[in-house]
């Protein structure tokens, strides 16, 4: 399981890749972030806040696993989840 704590923020134009079985973002993501998200079997999604720009993408590891669960807070302005 990847936590990124509240008091952790995601902002401007970074980029972060990460491949786990949970991801838990409960700081803000913010600016142009953008986030990749590569779920393994069983995988679990919760985001806390997004605002402005920022982007969530996820998709699973394998065709054959089952779906993704996905917890969305507060997601504003033009910040988006998208799942490929």
């Amino acid at each position: 399981m990847i936590v990124l704590e509240s008091s952790g923020r995601l902002t401007d134009r970074s980029t972060t890749v990460v491949t786990a079985k949970r991801l838990e973002i409960a700081g803000k993501m913010l600016g142009n972030s953008r986030l990749v998200a590569t779920l393994t079997t069983d995988g679990l999604l919760k985001v806390t806040a997004a605002e402005d720009n920022a982007t969530l993408t996820y998709k699973k590891a394998a065709e054959s696993d089952p779906p993704i669960t996905i917890e969305k807070g507060a997601i504003r302005g033009g910040a988006k989840v998208i799942g490929e």
